[in-house]
Formats: C-alpha cells, sequence, structure tokens
C-alpha cells in the first residue's frame, strides 16, 4: 500500500493536527540536527505543538548562545541579509521569465511556421522533427522488441508436446524413479516415451 498525498493545508480535525505533528515533529528535528553538522551552522528550531506544548532542537550552541548572536546583528544589517534573499529570488524569477520567453517563442513559429522567411530556422525545425521521429522510431522498435520476446516465451510453453497417452502396461507399472522412502536414489527409467519432446 502507498503512501497518500496529503494536501498542505491547514487540518480541521484536532486530533488529526496532533497525530500529524507527533509524527513530522521528530522528522523535522533530525534534518535541523543534520543540517547544522553538515554545514557547521549555529540553529535552533522552536515548534509548540497544537496543544501548547514547546519543543527545541538546538545545534552545537546552546538557544541562548544563538539567540544573543542574532540580537547582536543591527537591523540594517537583518535589513541588509533580507535584501539580498529578495535579490536573489528577483535574480531567479527573472531567469525563468526569460526561458518561458524563449520557449513560447519556439512554441509559436511551430502555429505559424508560414510565415518564417529565414532558411536557417526551417532547417533547424526540420533537424528537430527529425530527431523527434527518430526518437519515436526507437522507442517503438523497442516496446515492440520487449512484446516480440513477450509472446516467443509464452509460445515455448504452449509448443512444447507432452506425452499424455500411456498404454495399459505402462499404467501397471511401478515408476521407479519416483522415490518410495527405500532408497535416497532416484532412477530414471530407459523408456523413452516417458521422457519430454519438443
Amino acid at each position: 500500500m502507498g503512501r497518500v498525498k496529503l494536501k498542505i493545508k491547514r487540518l480541521e480535525n484536532i486530533n488529526g493536527r496532533q497525530a500529524t505533528y507527533a509524527k513530522r515533529k521528530n522528522g523535522i528535528i533530525k534534518k535541523a540536527t543534520e543540517l547544522s553538522i553538515l554545514c557547521d551552522i549555529d540553529i535552533i528550531l522552536l515548534m509548540f505543538s497544537p496543544s501548547g506544548k514547546p519543543s527545541l532542537c538546538r545545534g552545537r550552541r546552546s538557544f541562548e548562545e544563538v539567540i544573543a548572536k542574532f540580537s547582536q546583528q543591527t537591523p540594517q544589517e537583518r535589513a541588509k541579509r533580507k535584501l539580498e534573499s529578495l535579490e536573489d529570488l528577483s535574480n531567479q524569477a527573472r531567469l525563468l521569465q526569460t526561458q518561458i520567453s524563449e520557449t513560447q517563442k519556439r512554441l509559436s513559429q511551430w502555429k505559424e511556421f508560414e510565415k518564417i522567411n529565414n532558411v536557417e530556422q526551417l532547417e533547424q525545425m526540420e533537424n528537430s522533427l527529425r530527431d523527434s521521429i527518430n526518437q519515436i522510431r526507437n522507442r517503438k522498435e523497442h516496446i515492440k522488441n520487449q512484446q516480440l520476446v513477450s509472446l516467443q516465451c509464452n509460445n515455448q510453453f504452449n509448443d512444447m508436446h507432452i506425452p499424455f497417452r500411456m498404454g495399459a502396461e505402462q499404467h501397471l507399472q511401478p515408476l521407479p524413479w519416483i522415490g518410495n522412502g527405500d532408497s535416497p536414489n532416484l532412477v530414471l527409467p530407459d523408456d523413452s516415451s516417458l521422457l519430454l519432446h519438443k
């Protein structure tokens, strides 16, 4: 049974909220501790359960030391850190917007390719189509080969010849190749009609 993807929104059921907190609390504390060790950082994590019980996770330094270090930063340093974070996000957003614009431009060319007058651009589009067709053909061949192997395996079992008819004398004879507990060794019969044929 697989996990159910939980929508990230406030849980309405109080008991469900408490149960989810109890399950996830140790995981987030473990991640914070790992981050502190791996990156050699000062960290504190303060959480209050839905019932109001506090949980505290810290790295190498005490809670007081980390708070003191944070409080020693001037408001300008804090604002500078926030601004740097916002600038990073803004740069990432601009980069993504540029990529989206370029992709939309390329896609629009496929809708209105009759308006393209540049031979090089048409050749690039043609090459792109050839590459796509080759990838599709390769995938189709791969799937065909898998299906063929599967069919061959199934047909091997269907084509086996197993002798089901036996003469009356064969029914009456004891079968020496079936162990009766007297001998630890099995003896196969000399009669080749009892063996499987292809």
